[in-house]
């Protein structure tokens, strides 16, 4: 079992964090297959789909018909028009950062670098 705890008072956060893993690929419809209506899907199917369909230009209407069926989509399609390339590249370089760093630390405290790849 996975438990994310507080760093400072060592409480757990599962009250007040939720991490939800979705296997996109699930639920991928089959090729040439009629896409669903968003209508008969559950909300989860919703979100999934969004995610699987968001970038595929092929795809645009489906993932318009998506976003007005549920508020919290709209939400995120909004935040992501927002995402310029400018944010994109920060975030690839942070996380280069993150990883050089992790392995710096890792390497003043003895801990082989093999084990960091």
């Amino acid at each position: 079992m996975f438990m994310r705890k507080n760093a400072s008072r060592g409480r757990s956060l599962r009250d007040r964090l939720n991490v939800i893993l979705v296997e996109l690929p699930k639920f991928r419809d089959e090729l040439g297959a009629p896409l669903p209506s968003p209508e008969t899907l559950t909300s989860r199917e919703r979100w999934a789909k969004f995610f699987l369909y968001e970038g595929d230009e092929n795809k645009a209407g489906y993932v318009q018909k998506l976003v007005n069926s549920e508020t919290g989509i709209m939400r995120a399609k909004k935040v992501l028009s927002r995402l310029s390339i400018t944010d994109l590249i920060w975030f690839k370089i942070n996380a280069y950062y993150d990883a050089k760093s992790d392995w710096i630390t890792a390497a003043d405290f003895g801990i082989s670098p093999d084990l960091l790849r």
